[in-house]
């Protein structure tokens, strides 16, 4: 036993010894982990994406249309930002950096939904940020209309 002792001292006595010349071994060992480890704490400080500002350009002017608008932006996620005239705009504005999404509700957007025809929400995601690409604008995009939705916009 005191053989093992004696060569764990001289291993620890050796790698103090490299650590004293070879700052490049403290950096490695503590510094690195330290400043990794508070990188990561801050950029994740808040958790989920909230309010991520997006633009809505409703085509379709109708109570569903501002019912899905008040929708989208009772979602944690999402913030109505701008009500946008044209495609123009949104771009513009997310070009700038104001939106980080642009949602389209066409035109007879209502109608289609009353006539029980298929119709869509077009959804266009800015690429420049990868937590609002992926899990953090999810909600919104999974926002199905329902015949609850229905009833209660167009009765």
């Amino acid at each position: 036993m005191p053989g093992f002792l004696h060569n764990t001292y001289a291993v620890l006595r050796r790698e103090l010894v490299r650590l004293t010349h070879q700052p490049m071994y403290f950096v490695l060992m503590l510094v690195l982990p330290v400043v990794s480890f508070a990188f990561f704490a801050l950029l994740f400080n808040k958790g989920v994406a909230r309010d991520i500002p997006i633009a809505v350009l409703d085509e379709d002017h109708t109570s569903l249309s501002r019912k899905v608008t008040q929708m989208i932006d009772a979602t944690p996620t999402a913030l109505v930002a701008y009500e946008i005239q044209d495609m123009d705009e949104g771009e513009r504005l997310m070009r700038e950096g104001k939106v980080m999404a642009i949602v389209q509700i066409p035109s007879f957007f209502e109608k289609r939904i009353l006539s029980n025809s298929q119709t869509h929400i077009e959804n266009y995601v800015s690429g420049t940020n990868i937590t609002v690409n992926g899990s953090a604008v999810q909600p919104l995009w999974s926002m199905t209309l329902t015949n609850s939705l229905r009833a209660s916009c167009c009765v």
